[in-house]
């Protein structure tokens, strides 16, 4: 028999949206960026690289300014279609897809260490772990639990 899915309940307030990290995974990164690209800048080692290494520094800069981006501007949300989670790439599960769901937090830590919401997904046991505040993470989380026990008791037999 096939699990049931974690479809949210009409009732429960969606949709959720918030950052995907921590104030204070932004701030380190943020900071980090911001004392890097001035360095580099100022540096003159910059100025004395060969050109092709100087290209390939360059291109590592862009991949850095792109993570950096993500991390900034990155987005999860839970709506009435499913999880979306990203910024540069959003990835998205349909709530029919997602079999279970767990939430792991880093209680104390909040600021540094933000919650995972990890998703066990239909198809090979394939599991997925989505980013977010910890109170956007708690709230999903709260509406994936409703949703699972309706869905439960739609699934099982009665005894």
């Amino acid at each position: 028999m096939a699990p049931a899915s974690l479809e949210p309940r009409p009732d429960l307030a969606l949709p959720l949206k918030g950052p995907s990290y921590p104030v204070g995974i932004r701030l380190v990164a943020g900071l980090a960026v911001g004392a890097l690209v001035p360095s580099a800048l100022l540096s003159e080692a910059c100025r004395l690289m060969p050109s092709d290494l100087l290209l390939a520094v360059g291109l590592l800069c862009l991949v850095v300014l792109g993570q950096w981006a993500e991390v900034m501007g990155s987005v999860t949300e839970f709506d009435t279609d499913g999880v979306r989670h990203g910024l540069i790439a959003p990835r998205r599960i349909a709530w029919a897809d997602i079999t279970q769901a767990r939430l792991i937090a880093w209680r104390g830590h909040e600021h540094w260490f933000s919650a995972r919401l990890v998703l066990q997904v239909r198809g090979r046991g394939r599991r997925v772990v989505r980013l977010g505040t910890t109170e956007l993470l708690q709230a999903a989380d709260a509406i994936l639990q409703a949703g699972g026990d309706q869905a439960a008791s739609r699934s099982s037999p009665p005894m």
